[in-house]
């Protein structure tokens, strides 16, 4: 029998003695490589169920929020159609309003706020001023809320402050301007500016200036700033024994050392109240020029012919006064049918640059006084303040002087009014009241607001929320206002408004709109709804 060693193809079992236990021999189990491959497949196959998981959950996340989508679509849609909501209501507005009377100060002068057409009230820095005569000095005084005042302050001691219509001022943006005649002693007058402060105090330029002029100063005199800041002075002159002239002085801009004399009106048989305008053509002279106390009109350029152009009545100078806008001057005043009355009625007309007339004249008020009348701009408005005797009143004009307001009463229990004179903007008014020395120098305000009236009915069975107003003219073809939510873009104003299902609420919008004229209002609610209508304002 052959042994191991001879049978062929055979090996002999190697044992390793170090791995030998108990005499028993320990071989190795070889590895697997299919359990590898096992492994990588079922990470596959786990990678391939999150795969497909996720895309079913983001192709469902579409398709809920599309759904959701479709829902709000669907909502929106229907409360579209349930949407109903209409203007029921709608009026255009200018309504007025009035401080009750102060007293700013007192004065040993009935003229401390004289003359109507000089320069006495102004308003800047969040504050009004109030320049008079106190009988000895030209002084302000300022209030915040046209109610309590602060203590006098002395602008000039020169001579002529003793009396308030040697003084004029005007303002142009925070700064002031005036100039002070001293009467019938010198040929000069004095000026200087200053800035209003928020403080209550003025900072001036300079010292006051004297400059020379042709003729001993009579008592009046006006001062204004064109649109290059060349400052323009007219001053009532005495020309001879029993005649009188007006001299128009000139300023240029910069320094303004130099004033040139750009022309003398002569050859007036009594003094005159000169009022300078500034337009956006030029410089205009309104004053009168007969010898009676009641002048006629006169309205001309610095350097023009004398008495061009009058409005048929006749004119008490010192209670009537004039603003300008744009091209066009507006005058008020105390206007009688022939010269040498002190006593008649308010009337009102306007001129415009280069016309050959002016216009019609209106009555403000046929009760016939001895009225001071004084005119101011207010909002877009024209207001006259006029008083007599006790009383003092105002009328209003919000389509450029065409219709005028019934009066509405300010004071009735004054006392032998004069001086009465307005801020040429804002709606200031000063005045004297008081029959004997000390007098009370008193101020009130009135304001125009311009005001669109709204009753909107709200037929939807939920509230509506309405979140812009547009406001078309068709005549123009201009978008004369638009007003949307706080919240939205191109915000000029503020419209907002939630209206309760089957209410209807009231709503006052401030816009300035014109007299006869067709305006398209077209309202919008958050979810797109739409409601537009014609509207013609009143004549």
């Amino acid at each position: 029998m052959k042994s191991h060693e001879d049978l062929p193809y055979s090996r002999k079992a190697t044992v390793i003695p170090s791995l030998q236990r108990g005499g028993r021999r320990r071989k190795f189990p070889k590895k697997s490589r299919s359990s590898v491959s096992t492994v990588i497949a079922t990470i596959l196959f786990i990678a391939i169920i999150l795969s497909a998981f996720s895309v079913m959950w983001l192709v469902f996340g579409y398709y809920n929020n599309y759904n959701m989508q479709l829902i709000q679509y669907d909502e929106q849609t229907m409360q579209q159609k349930e949407t109903s909501f209409s203007i029921s209501g709608l009026s255009f507005k200018t309504p007025s309003s009035y401080s009750a009377p102060s007293t700013v100060g007192t004065s040993t002068s009935q003229l401390a706020t004289s003359y109507s057409h000089q320069g006495k009230v102004f308003y800047s820095q969040g504050l009004w001023w109030v320049f008079y005569s106190d009988g000895s000095n030209i002084v302000y005084r300022t209030s915040s809320n046209g109610q309590t005042w602060s203590g006098a302050t002395i602008v000039t001691s020169s001579p002529g402050s003793a009396y308030g219509d040697t003084f004029s001022a005007y303002q142009s943006g925070n700064t002031v301007y005036y100039v002070l005649g001293s009467p019938d002693s010198a040929r000069q007058f004095r000026w200087r500016y200053g800035t209003f402060g928020s403080n209550g105090a003025i900072s001036w330029a300079f010292s006051e200036i004297t400059v020379t002029t042709s003729n001993n100063v009579n008592y009046h005199d006006s001062i204004v700033v064109d649109s290059s800041g060349n400052v323009w002075v007219a001053i009532d002159e005495l020309q001879g024994a029993n005649t009188h002239s007006i001299e128009i002085m000139e300023c240029p801009s910069g320094t303004c050392t130099t004033w040139t004399s750009v022309n003398r009106f002569t050859g007036l048989s009594a003094d005159s109240a000169p009022i300078l305008l500034a337009t956006t053509y030029g410089i205009l002279l309104v004053y009168g020029q007969t010898a009676s106390s009641t002048q006629q009109v006169c309205i001309t350029t610095p350097t023009g012919a004398n008495c061009p152009i009058s409005p048929p009545s006749y004119y008490y100078f010192h209670y009537s006064s004039a603003i300008s806008n744009g091209s066009t001057i507006y005058f008020a005043g105390l206007a009688s049918s022939s010269t040498g009355q002190t006593t008649g009625t308010v009337k009102f007309w306007s001129y415009t640059y280069g016309a050959g007339s002016t216009s019609s004249e209106k009555t403000l008020d046929p009760n016939t006084a001895t009225w001071v009348v004084s005119i101011s701009q207010v909002s877009n408005s024209f207001v006259v303040f006029y008083g007599s005797g006790a009383n003092l009143y105002f009328v209003y004009s919000t389509d450029s002087g065409l219709l005028w307001t019934q009066r509405a009463t300010i004071s009735t229990s004054e006392t032998a009014i004069s001086g009465v004179t307005a801020l040429n903007s804002e709606g200031g008014v000063a005045w004297v009241s008081g029959s004997g020395s000390p007098y009370n120098v008193r101020f009130a305000s009135a304001s125009v607001s311009w005001q669109l009236s709204l009753a909107i009915q709200n037929s939807s069975p939920f509230a509506v929320h309405l979140v812009s107003l547009y406001l078309y003219d068709t005549n123009t073809d201009a978008l004369a206002h638009f007003d949307v939510n706080p919240q939205g873009p191109g915000v000029v104003g503020q419209f907002e408004l939630w209206v309760p299902a089957g209410e209807a609420i009231n709503s006052t919008i401030p816009i300035v709109w014109i007299h006869s004229q067709n305006y398209l209002i077209t309202i919008a609610t958050d979810e797109g709804v739409l409601f537009s209508n014609n509207y013609v304002s009143p004549p």
